[in-house]
């Protein structure tokens, strides 16, 4: 499916949107951090720098709490957590006027934020990373899972997809993690603890760095240097969006820290509708999976948006992103309908030895075509079905999946 590109059009933050330098185009020096394998997530320890990989089963068991904020208050608990001070520049203040404007458009923004930033912030307070970050996919796509810009970078971290890739993202025909909130968000708080180390814990310049690159901060700090000027980052010629791209990021941290001292309504959150990781067995349709949690296609398509086709991959990632509401009603379907399962193959078994099953495991000395015709279904079918490239390579052990009777009995 080829995503069309998103012009954002939210009020208050057209702006973000014009074209994208080429951002974090620039790739980090290779000895600082291992380039992951296709099913390995790139997480980081902060105090000793050390890249840790895990598999994609501890990445995703990380996440079965992410609800769990130190607050149940989403806002209260992020306001507590910016307190680093604000200074008081031409350049924030600018960008407040802009925003405050349109100040009745924060309600609806936040709301629309709420299912991931639970997510979010859990992530940066685990790794003690500064909480004004939850703000910047404000910023950068307006809490769009969606979003593509003009430079193609995508998702609610607007990653381009070399970084993406660098930092352990998977993408392919059925798959871009880039619109996966929480494969995404992993990758995009490694990505700037890592420019943070570079730049020595100042994380004015490594947000700027997230956003035009590590090399294009380093170039004017050079520049700086040799005309002997301060190196902070309002001391820098930056790229005009880069420019803007921080002092609106302080100023909407200051606007909802003091949302009562601005006249800015935030909804009252409700932990629901975060955002949490329920594992699959088997590859799902999108339809299915909706219709089971409760939830309309629509939404749950967004939430999930970086599964690109009609179903989840055979390959993986098997999982779904669903708000915490609707993720008890969605598990147990899952249960009933395995129990479904095991009952109509048992069935099927007994009437007919030869019924082929759903998933079929490679054995010593099988071929593509032998399976096929055994299961009296066409080879280029299987290929299509498992997105197999080389028909003459099949690994002892390998899952295919095989329609059949009894996938339309159970689908």
């Amino acid at each position: 499916m080829k995503i069309k590109t998103i012009f954002l059009a939210a009020v208050f933050l057209a702006s973000c949107q014009s074209i994208k330098y080429q951002k974090q185009a620039e790739k980090p020096i290779q000895n600082s951090i291992d380039v992951s394998t296709e099913k390995t997530m790139v997480t980081r320890n902060v105090n000793q720098g050390l890249t840790v990989k895990k598999s994609e089963a501890d990445f995703k068991s990380d996440t079965q709490n992410i609800q769990n904020v130190e607050q149940k208050n989403l806002w209260s608990f992020v306001k507590k957590h910016l307190n680093e001070p604000i200074e008081d520049n031409e350049r924030i203040r600018e960008q407040k006027e802009k925003l405050l404007k349109t100040k009745q458009h924060f309600y609806n923004l936040a709301l629309n934020a709420e299912p991931y930033m639970y997510l979010i912030a859990e992530e940066i307070q685990k790794r003690n990373m500064p909480m004004k970050l939850v703000l910047l996919p404000i910023v950068e796509s307006n809490f769009n899972p969606a979003a593509i810009s003009s430079a193609k970078a995508a998702g609610l971290w607007q990653m381009l997809s070399s970084t993406a890739k660098y930092y352990g993202v998977k993408q392919n025909e059925w798959y871009d993690g880039r619109h996966d909130v929480l494969a995404s968000t992993h990758a995009a708080l490694d990505l700037m603890q890592n420019l943070n180390r570079k730049f020595n814990g100042d994380w004015l310049l490594t947000i700027a760095a997230y956003n035009c690159g590590e090399y294009c901060v380093l170039r004017q700090i050079k520049a700086n240097k040799a005309q002997g000027k301060p190196t902070h980052f309002w001391a820098l010629s930056l790229p005009r969006e880069t420019s803007l791209y921080i002092p609106k990021m302080l100023a909407l941290s200051d606007i909802i820290k003091n949302s009562e001292k601005y006249g800015v309504k935030l909804p009252i959150s409700d932990e629901n509708r975060g955002l949490i990781v329920v594992n699959l067995d088997h590859p799902m349709k999108l339809t299915q999976a909706a219709e089971m949690s409760g939830l309309p296609l629509s939404k749950f398509k967004l939430y999930n948006f970086g599964y690109k086709h009609s179903s989840t991959p055979l390959s993986g990632p098997h999982y779904f992103m669903v708000p915490q509401s609707h993720a008890q009603q969605f598990k147990i379907a899952l249960k009933t309908k395995k129990k479904s399962m095991e009952e109509a193959t048992l069935l099927a078994n007994h009437k007919n030895d030869d019924m082929p099953s759903v998933f079929y495991k490679v054995a010593a000395g099988d071929t593509l075509s032998g399976i096929a015709q055994r299961m009296n279904i066409k080879v280029h079918d299987v290929k299509n079905w498992n997105q197999l490239e080389d028909l003459n390579f099949l690994k002892i052990g390998q899952v295919l999946q095989l329609k059949n009777e009894l996938n339309y009995l159970n689908g």
